[in-house]
């Protein structure tokens, strides 16, 4: 796991997310977030992708590419502040299920939670 990603709660950012393996056999991919790392933990937030019809991504290089997870404003919101965990489920093609690493996120507070009624 590393930390090097910081998300702002009630920002609209955009996360590329590294995928090491061809595009051509990916299927769909969901990532969720959670505050600590168990299945029995509420989930705060999933994204999701379908491919090839999802523009969320640039081919980096043969053998891999970049998943463009874009947030709304809404999604940012969900995450806590401090610490949370990202999981990555990718189903190829073939509808195998490879292994994934957990990554940990930094969640920055905002100061505007008060006006959206937080």
């Amino acid at each position: 796991m590393y930390s090097d990603i910081d998300i702002k709660r009630g920002t609209t950012p955009t996360l590329p997310i590294t995928i090491l393996m061809p595009f051509e056999n990916i299927k769909h991919i969901d990532f969720i977030f959670k505050k600590e790392i168990s299945d029995k933990f509420p989930e705060l937030l999933t994204l999701s992708f379908d491919f090839p019809d999802d523009e969320a991504l640039i081919v980096k290089e043969e053998g891999s590419f970049i998943v463009n997870a874009k947030f709304d404003e809404e999604d940012t919101r969900k995450l806590t502040k401090g610490v949370v965990y990202m999981d990555t489920r990718i189903v190829l093609t073939n509808n195998e299920i490879p292994k994934t690493e957990i990554v940990k996120i930094d969640i920055g507070e905002t100061l505007f939670g008060e006006v959206y009624n937080e």
